[in-house]
């Protein structure tokens, strides 16, 4: 399982996931307030130091994310 990795250069609250096949790629996940005011996730793709795309995911998708993880984990749990 990959490890969310700290970098230096990374602000609080900030998780950098390294691809577990490509190691020259990650994710990194972060919280920030819209422009219109309300929470969001920023999901970003990352090779070496060059943002690939990002995804804004509202909060409250966010249960909806991680039930979607775990169910996912579980049924792969042996």
């Amino acid at each position: 399982m990959t490890a969310p990795v700290r970098q230096a250069h990374m602000p609080e609250g900030t998780a950098c996931f390294l691809d577990a096949d490509r190691h020259d790629r990650a994710l990194v996940v972060r919280w920030e307030t819209s422009e219109t005011g309300s929470d969001i996730v920023i999901l970003s793709l990352w090779r070496a130091n060059e943002c690939l795309g990002t995804f804004r995911l509202a909060r409250d998708e966010v249960a909806s994310l991680l039930t979607t993880l775990s169910a996912g984990l579980a049924a792969t749990t042996r």
